[in-house]
């Protein structure tokens, strides 16, 4: 499909992107609609409906670029200038495809679809502050921004984790902890304060994996800690025959950690359901205190 497309746009122009774009949105909208009533809340209906509204931010910028509504022209630009990418047209186009993935998970309810939404305003926040603040670059701004997003992210998916027949905060969930985490990683591992917050963050990831029984915050708690261990054994080892003797033993024992919880997790598990008190225990979500 990205093959056709740009062939078309070389050898016939805008007018055949549009008319191919509208094409495959319209075929995977029909054909989704098509899938969810035989089959509602199977996989494959979802994805069509997924993959259409994909299409959006594609036909709303080329049908910008033929109305001429474009100052600039990022496709054919190699500048990071985030101002000028984001009066190139962008921003209409991620504001749409937001709209669009809403309504099309309010009207499917395929967990997936969030997806598209999620990312669609994480570039409109980033290409808003490009506008707003144009001398913050691509720096700390849209980081500790990224972080902001992400941990709102969490706090969605853990507000309605549980409530819904579909498992929706898994996506959120993931892409939560993608955008804080990983800004988090890029903004801190600098000084000692900063990478000591991040190991904090990552033990609380670790906590809270268990807490709400959600696999993703161990992955990225386990992850942060690894990285915080690398740091801290290549500034104490530094130019020393001893540095790749501690890598070997942080990756060895994030191994152990990891198999001594799952094969222990059920007991782990059981006992803080037992001990754990009772403001922290409402503090799981829905799914587990039973509501």
């Amino acid at each position: 499909m990205a093959l056709l497309l740009d062939l078309a746009w070389e050898q016939y122009g805008e007018g055949a992107l549009l008319a191919l774009g509208l094409g495959y949105g319209l075929g995977f909208l029909v054909a989704g609609e098509w899938q969810w009533r035989r089959q509602p809340d199977e996989t494959p209906g979802g994805l069509f409906i997924a993959l259409a509204v994909g299409m959006v931010p594609l036909i709303v910028l080329v049908a910008q670029r033929m109305l001429g509504w474009w100052e600039v022209e990022p496709i054919d630009s190699m500048s990071l200038d985030l101002t000028s990418w984001a009066r190139s047209g962008r921003l209409p186009a991620e504001a749409i495809t937001f709209l669009a993935g809403l309504l099309a998970i309010l009207r499917y309810r395929f967990p997936f679809i969030l997806c598209l939404p999620i990312a669609a305003f994480w570039m409109l926040l980033m290409d808003g502050i490009g506008v707003y603040f144009p001398d913050a670059g691509v720096g700390s701004l849209h980081g500790w921004a990224t972080c902001a997003y992400g941990a709102l992210l969490i706090v969605i998916a853990w507000t309605i984790d549980g409530r819904t027949r579909r498992d929706h905060s898994f996506w959120l969930y993931l892409l939560g902890l993608l955008g804080l985490w990983g800004a988090a990683t890029l903004l801190t591992l600098d000084g000692e304060l900063e990478t000591g917050l991040y190991c904090l963050m990552s033990v609380l990831l670790m906590l809270a994996s268990v807490l709400l029984q959600r696999r993703a915050f161990a992955v990225f708690g386990g992850l942060g800690l690894a990285f915080y261990l690398i740091d801290l054994a290549e500034r104490l080892f530094k130019d020393s025959l001893l540095f790749p003797v501690a890598l070997s033993a942080i990756g060895i024992a994030a191994i152990a950690v990891g198999l001594l919880y799952y094969r222990y997790m059920t007991r782990i598990e059981g006992w803080l359901a037992a001990h754990l008190p009772g403001l922290v225990k409402a503090l799981r979500p829905a799914r587990l205190r039973g509501d």
